[in-house]
């Protein structure tokens, strides 16, 4: 069985281990790939691989991890509030006097759909009392619980150094955005088909030119991070949407690349670029 390495191939060729490219099962790019038997050798060596059955584990769970909204329905969520009860008892009375289940329910399944944590009961309960009576929208409801896990958000996707590396959308652009969805009567959620296809191919782009499990994150205005999340998702991309209201104020903000209706203004910058403080980003 082969190894599939972690690391950057030109190390492995250091200490004059071959490779070769092969398809890779928890990547859109190919591997690259070693012969067991070189197994101690890059371990001396400190390059990271992973044998076939550590692949297996990791195929299972990005697969758990991507159907994992799937397994949490009513039945799930009223569970959950049950054994919640004898700690949370006041506050989930309130929410459940305030939000039906269904709606409870659905709001936790698009949280986890995006790999948002629900651990934090407490946070998510009391941003369901705040905002449950004035949003009858799951969708909606559901961006003020992000807004809420904003600290936790940031963590997810921020470097060692508190650094959050992002595409963020030109200024005209986003204001031409935020206009379309205003005149738009119902579909406040989806963009024009031809704007659509447009700023589609500039994310593809920015993203190929990206390192395979790059924490890059696309960062836009909170009124256009649903619209977004659903054209990333019928473009097949892994970039995750992150709203300028799920940042917390400790963590520093890098522009890697800007979209335009255009062209890309910017190209991937080195991690070790300029940096800026999320409490002036937005």
């Amino acid at each position: 069985m082969a190894l599939l390495l972690q690391d950057d191939p030109v190390h492995a060729q250091l200490v004059s281990v071959e490779t070769f490219e092969a398809p890779s099962p928890i990547g859109s790019r190919p591997g690259r790939w070693a012969g067991r038997e070189h197994a101690e050798r890059l371990q001396d060596a400190g390059i990271g691989f992973l044998f076939a059955d550590e692949v297996l584990r990791e195929v299972l769970d990005r697969t758990l991890r991507r159907y994992a909204a799937d397994f949490l329905g009513i039945q799930e969520t009223r569970l959950m509030l049950e054994q919640l009860e004898g700690k949370y008892g006041e506050l989930i009375k309130e929410v459940l006097r305030i939000l039906p289940l269904q709606r409870i329910a659905e709001a936790l399944r698009l949280l986890v759909s995006e790999g948002v944590s629900i651990r934090n009961r407490r946070g998510l309960l009391e941003s369901m009392v705040e905002w449950g009576s004035i949003e009858s929208d799951a969708g909606r409801l559901t961006e003020h619980l992000r807004a809420g896990l904003a600290r936790q958000i940031s963590h997810q996707y921020a470097d060692r150094n508190r650094v959050i590396s992002a595409f963020v959308l030109a200024p005209a652009l986003e204001e031409q955005l935020r206009a379309t969805l205003a005149r738009q009567e119902k579909s406040r959620d989806s963009l024009p088909d031809d704007i659509g296809r447009t700023v589609l191919v500039q994310l593809r782009r920015l993203c190929d030119m990206l390192p395979e499990h790059d924490s890059t994150v696309l960062l836009v205005h909170s009124e256009l991070r649903r619209c977004m999340r659903r054209l990333i998702v019928r473009g097949e991309l892994q970039l995750a949407v992150l709203s300028f209201r799920e940042l917390a104020s400790e963590y520093n903000l890098q522009a890697v690349g800007t979209v335009s209706l255009t062209d890309v203004l910017a190209r991937p910058a080195p991690k070790a670029g300029a940096v800026t403080p999320l409490a002036t980003a937005s």
